[in-house]
């Protein structure tokens, strides 16, 4: 089976075994992906939207980012070519997600390792012109159990048996700075590790042996849910453990999903 998560290089020397979405994005900057993409790619990667198709618009509930329903986005995918027996490698902001989306129906997807312009330096081909993909088809029934909502995490909030981990940086968490949501803070019993510590400065992600010392708190005995402010960078952590052999699960709303309901037990500042 594919790793969760691959080097630039070991994806360089099995290029043609792979389909590969860009999933670039910059938060503030709507469309930029998508700018960036038509303008230069890696040859034959298709750009995967996550403002648009791996996000719904917002609404009262459900977060920044909300999951699509899991159909819409099984069709979204074949429509990249994806299907069962597909090795997908995903890159971007929204990589992340697309590889959880894309492993909730059993598709063998890992994330790249590296930036845009550092997998450029690395001699990968890059053009712009737009492939137009053969149609897959993905049969898999997928594992909405590791999709976590709002109730079910209030209700494992005093769990002993629950790990409830929070993506977000320290200051985030803390509620000291709070840039996005409107209420500073986080889930109470939740602990803390920023989803960054596991990359490097090139966006690398780390050696395996080195990504399994930073998740020594992490008891795989335990139920383990993860979050962060949308759920999109929840799906890093959510990789990294899979990755070192560990089974998680996301809360999908995450904190802006969660501080959308008067009910929600929060730790503010």
């Amino acid at each position: 089976m594919t790793k969760y998560i691959i080097t630039a290089k070991e994806l360089l020397d099995n290029i043609n075994d792979f389909i590969i979405l860009d999933c670039r994005a910059e938060l503030g900057n709507p469309g930029w992906g998508n700018k960036e993409y038509l303008k230069e790619h890696i040859s034959g990667s298709y750009f995967a939207d996550g403002e648009t198709k791996l996000s719904e618009p917002v609404s009262e509930h459900g977060g920044r980012h909300p999951m699509p329903d899991l159909e819409k986005l099984r069709g979204y995918f074949e429509s990249s070519g994806i299907s069962d027996n597909s090795k997908v490698a995903a890159h971007g902001l929204y990589s992340g997600r697309a590889v959880f989306i894309l492993r909730l129906f059993g598709i063998e997807a890992s994330l790249i390792g590296g930036t845009f312009e550092f997998l450029r330096s690395l001699g990968f081909p890059v053009d712009a012109k737009i492939p137009v993909p053969v149609r897959g088809k993905i049969t898999g029934s997928p594992h909405k159990e590791l999709i976590r909502n709002k109730d079910f995490v209030k209700a494992k909030i005093n769990d002993p048996s629950v790990l409830l981990i929070d993506s977000r940086s320290p200051e985030r968490f803390n509620g000291t700075v709070e840039p996005i949501d409107k209420i500073a803070g986080h889930i109470p019993g939740a602990v803390n590790f920023l989803w960054e510590q596991i990359k490097d400065a090139n966006g690398e992600f780390l050696p395996v042996e080195k990504i399994r010392e930073l998740y020594y708190f992490v008891d795989p005995s335990k139920e383990i849910i993860i979050y962060c402010g949308s759920g999109v960078t929840a799906c890093y952590n959510w990789i990294g453990l899979k990755h070192i052999g560990i089974d998680s699960s996301i809360y999908t709303g995450s904190w802006s999903d969660w501080i959308s309901y008067e009910d929600t037990p929060k730790v503010i500042k």
